[in-house]
C-alpha cells in the first residue's frame, strides 16, 4: 500500500512540475509580446514618423500664420489709408 502511494505521489508531483512549466511558459510569452508590441508602438517606427511628420505640419502651420498675418496687417493698412481718403 505505501508503495502506491508513493508511487502516485511521485506521479502528482511530475505532473504538478510540468503544469507549472507550461504556465511559466505561457506566461513569459505573454509578457515578451506584450513588451515587443508596447515597445513597438511607443518606440517603433510607425510613432518615429508621426513625430516628425507633425513636427513638419506644426513648421508649415506656423509658417501659413505669419503669412497670413503680414497679409491682414496690409489689408488693414490699405482699408484704414481707403477710409481716410473718402468724404465723410
Amino acid at each position: 500500500m505505501s508503495d502506491l502511494l508513493k508511487e502516485y505521489d511521485e506521479s502528482t508531483k511530475k505532473r504538478g512540475y510540468y503544469a507549472h512549466i507550461i504556465k511559466l511558459s505561457f506566461y513569459s510569452l505573454l509578457v515578451i509580446i506584450a513588451a515587443i508590441y508596447f515597445g513597438n508602438m511607443f518606440f517603433g517606427q510607425y510613432s518615429l514618423d508621426t513625430l516628425l511628420s507633425l513636427e513638419s505640419l506644426k513648421t508649415q502651420l506656423n509658417q501659413k500664420i505669419n503669412f497670413l498675418k503680414q497679409q491682414n496687417s496690409n489689408a488693414q493698412k490699405d482699408y484704414f489709408e481707403l477710409q481716410g481718403l473718402l468724404p465723410q
